[in-house]
C-alpha cells in the first residue's frame, strides 16, 4: 500500500495532473465564453480567420499548415486559442535565443579543411555540394581519413563504449536523450565515479522529458553530489507550454577528444536487450576516432550551454559568446597523423529547431535523390511530408531499389497506425516496406550505393526533422559502409515485406484512425 501511495504522489503523477488541470481550466473558460458571450465567439471567429491567413502565408511546411488550419477553422475558439498559445510562448523564445547564441559562438570553432573538400569535388561533385551546404548553412565541416567503426546492435555499442570510458584519462562527455536506472546505467555510473576519482573530468547531460520516467526527481543533484557535473536539458515543469516539444534527442559520447559515439542507443536496459518490453530491440551506433571527434565535442558544448537556462548565465553568454569557445577549446585533443589511419570521409552534423534550416531532412533528400542503385532506410517511426514521399517514390520509379525498415512491435502503438497510413502510397510507387518481426527496430540508418551512409539519432518523422535537437554522422567512401549495408540486408532477412494484400487485411478501424492521424501528423 505504501508503494501505491508513493506512485500516486510521485513527481511525475503530480506534474501530469497539474498539466491536465491547466488544460481543463482553459477548456472550461473557452466553453463558457462560447456559451455566454456571443461577442467573444464572434471575436474568436475573426481571430481564427486571421490566424488561418497567417498560417497560409507563413514559410512553414505545408503539412504543418494543414494540421493547424483544420482545427482553427473547424473549431474556431479552441483552434484559434491553441494557435495563439503556440505562437506566444516566452519559454520557447528564451530557448531559441540561447540556441542561436550558442550556434553563433560555435561556428568559428569548426572551419572547413579546404584540401579535403577539393578532393571530394574530384571524387563526387554532387556529394561536394552537400558538404558545401553543411559547412555554409549548418556550420559543420567534413573530415578525411578518420576511423569509423559501425556497431550493429546496442550490445556492440555497450561493450565498445564501456571499454573506452574505462580507459579515459582526461574527460568524458555524455549527452543522451534517455538515461534510465538499471544494469546499463549502473554499470556506466560505476566507471564514471571511478574515473572521476582518478582525476577524469566527467560531464553528463540528459533530456528532461526523455529521462522523466526513468530517473527520480532531483537526480542531477545526486550526480553533482558525487562530483560529476550534470545538467538537464529543458527540464519538465508543471506548466502547459509548447517548449516541451523541443527536446534534446541527441546521443553523443566523447572520450578524451579522440573517440566519439553517436547513433540510436540510449543508456537504458532495453537498448542492450537486458529487458525486452517490445521484443528484441534492434539498434545501431558508430564509433569515430580522429579529427571528426572535435565536431561532436562542439555539439556537446552547444547543448551544454543551451541547457544552462538561468537568466544570468543566458545574459552573460549573449553578451560574451566567447564563453562557449573558451570552454570547448579546453577539450580539443592534439592528434597525430597516425591516430586514424583509414580512407574515406566523415561529416558529423547537428540539427536544431531554432532556425529555418531543415538540415537532417535536406541530407536525407540529397541521399535519396542521388541514389543510383539502392538506398536502404531504417527508422522506428515513418511519418513523412509530401516532399519526402515524392522523393522516395521518384527514386523507386527511376529503378533504384528503395527499401524502408520499420518495427513490427511498436513502443508507441499510435505511431504504427500512423506510419502504416503511408504504406499504400509508397508501395504503389515502388518502394519496398519491411517490418522487423523479432521486435522493435529503433535504428536510424541510411545507406546508398556502397558509397554513402548516415548513422545518428534522426528518425523519419516530424519530431526529429522539425522539433528536436538531433545529430548524426554521414560517411562517404568509408570501409564501414559495406558493414552497414550487410547489416541492413541481414535485418531485411528476418523481417517481413509488406504488400498491398497485407494492407487489405489491416482492421478497418486502424485504417480509418491512421487516415485521421495523418492529417495531424506534424502535431503528434
Amino acid at each position: 500500500m505504501n508503494k501505491f501511495w508513493r506512485v500516486v504522489f510521485s513527481r511525475k503523477i503530480v506534474i501530469f495532473l497539474l498539466l491536465l488541470l491547466q488544460i481543463g481550466v482553459l477548456a472550461a473558460l473557452l466553453v463558457a465564453a462560447e456559451v455566454y458571450t456571443g461577442v467573444v465567439y464572434t471575436l474568436m471567429t475573426v481571430i481564427s480567420v486571421i490566424a488561418a491567413i497567417r498560417i497560409i502565408s507563413s514559410d512553414e511546411n505545408p503539412a504543418y499548415k494543414l494540421a493547424w488550419i483544420i482545427p482553427v477553422l473547424v473549431i474556431p475558439i479552441f483552434g484559434a486559442a491553441a494557435y495563439l498559445f503556440y505562437q506566444s510562448q516566452a519559454g520557447v523564445r528564451i530557448l531559441k535565443k540561447n540556441a542561436e547564441t550558442a550556434k553563433t559562438a560555435a561556428a568559428p570553432l569548426l572551419p572547413q579543411n579546404e584540401a579535403a573538400l577539393t578532393e571530394i569535388e574530384g571524387l563526387s561533385p554532387a556529394f561536394a555540394g552537400l558538404c558545401r551546404y553543411m559547412n555554409s548553412f549548418a556550420g559543420f565541416p567534413i573530415y578525411k581519413n578518420d576511423s569509423t567503426l559501425y556497431l550493429s546492435s546496442g550490445e556492440e555499442f555497450f561493450d565498445a563504449f564501456m571499454e573506452d570510458i574505462k580507459k579515459a584519462e582526461k574527460f568524458i562527455l555524455l549527452e543522451f536523450f534517455i538515461i534510465d536506472l538499471g544494469f546499463c546505467w549502473d554499470s556506466v555510473l560505476e566507471i564514471l565515479k571511478e574515473r572521476h576519482a582518478a582525476g577524469v573530468d566527467v560531464k553528463i547531460m540528459y533530456d528532461g522529458m526523455g529521462s522523466q520516467m526513468g530517473l527520480p526527481s532531483g537526480y542531477d543533484k545526486k550526480l553533482r553530489e558525487m562530483g560529476l557535473e550534470c545538467r538537464v536539458f529543458n527540464p519538465v515543469r508543471p506548466l502547459v507550454s509548447t517548449i516541451q516539444n523541443n527536446r534534446d534527442h541527441r546521443k553523443i559520447a566523447v572520450i578524451d577528444g579522440v573517440t566519439a559515439y553517436t547513433g540510436g542507443v540510449n543508456l537504458a536496459d532495453e537498448y542492450i536487450n537486458r529487458k525486452q518490453p517490445f521484443g528484441h530491440w534492434k539498434d545501431t551506433a558508430v564509433r569515430v576516432t580522429g579529427e571528426a571527434v572535435w565536431s561532436f565535442t562542439v555539439m556537446f558544448f552547444e547543448s551544454w550551454n543551451i541547457a544552462s537556462m538561468e537568466p544570468k548565465r543566458s545574459q552573460k553568454m549573449q553578451a560574451n559568446p566567447d564563453i562557449l569557445a573558451d570552454e570547448a577549446i579546453k577539450y580539443k585533443a592534439k592528434l597525430s597523423n597516425g591516430d586514424a589511419p583509414e580512407s574515406g570521409f566523415i561529416l558529423p552534423f547537428a540539427d536544431t529547431p531554432i532556425d529555418n534550416e531543415n538540415v537532417a531532412e535536406s541530407a536525407f533528400l540529397d541521399m535519396i535523390d542521388r541514389a543510383n542503385s539502392y538506398i536502404y532506410i531504417s527508422t522506428p517511426y515513418l511519418v513523412i511530408d509530401n516532399e519526402m514521399l515524392k522523393s522516395l517514390i521518384f527514386a523507386a520509379k527511376k529503378g533504384v531499389d528503395v527499401r524502408i525498415l520499420t518495427p513490427r512491435i511498436q513502443d508507441k502503438p499510435y505511431m504504427q497506425t500512423l506510419g502504416r497510413a503511408f504504406y499504400k502510397t509508397l508501395i504503389k510507387g515502388g518502394v519496398k516496406i519491411f517490418e522487423y518481426t523479432p521486435g522493435f527496430n529503433h535504428a536510424k540508418v541510411v545507406v546508398a550505393d556502397d558509397r554513402v551512409a548516415e548513422v545518428g539519432s534522426v528518425n523519419f518523422d516530424f519530431r526529429s526533422l522539425y522539433l528536436h535537437f538531433e545529430c548524426a554522422a554521414i560517411l562517404f567512401l568509408c570501409p564501414a559502409i559495406i558493414k552497414i549495408k550487410q547489416d541492413m540486408l541481414d535485418t531485411f532477412a528476418v523481417s517481413e515485406e509488406i504488400t498491398l494484400s497485407h494492407l487489405k487485411n489491416y482492421p478497418i478501424d486502424k485504417r480509418i484512425t491512421g487516415s485521421i492521424l495523418k492529417l495531424f501528423a506534424p502535431l503528434l
